[in-house]
């Protein structure tokens, strides 16, 4: 998986986080309205015994939220897990194919050459890529985060 992959799938991720989380702000402030409304005039509600009304149009407020709440979460779970995902595969690749490489220098090394690849060389390639390849996603899917909570205001 290329960088713009990652970079796509973090994007999407962002995108379905940002909606669901207004979607749970939207049903927040509905129920914070019934419960407003409720309290201000809690004088007429219990005359008429409408307590339990109220509390009922509250959790019936609430379940909108519940609900993005769970699929926010779910969604969280599944860009986290993708991301360690590609991490750890792609050091499984780097391990294997450095290894490969190394013991196909082991030919050099008999027929007196200098190997062209060594566990040094294997481990700063490794490191080089993580660092390059890993930190700008992380990176970005932040900054998405930010500029679409910011570009709100």
């Amino acid at each position: 998986m290329r960088l713009s992959e990652l970079l796509q799938c973090a994007g999407i991720v962002s995108v379905i986080q940002t909606k669901l989380a207004a979607d749970e702000q939207t049903s927040y402030a509905v129920a914070g309205n019934v419960a407003e409304e409720a309290l201000t005039n809690v004088r007429t509600v219990n005359a008429f015994s409408g307590v339990e009304k109220e509390i009922k149009r509250y959790e019936d407020g609430l379940v909108v939220a519940r609900s993005a709440a769970k699929k926010r979460g779910a969604i969280s779970a599944f860009g986290a897990s993708l991301m360690w995902c590609i991490i750890w595969l792609s050091y499984a690749l780097a391990f294997w194919y450095g290894t490969k490489l190394i013991l196909e220098g082991r030919d050099d090394l008999c027929k007196g050459k200098e190997p062209e690849y060594d566990a040094q060389k294997l481990l700063i390639v490794r490191d080089s890529a993580v660092l390059c390849l890993f930190f700008p996603v992380k990176y970005y899917n932040i900054n998405i985060r930010f500029t679409r909570f910011s570009s709100a205001f």
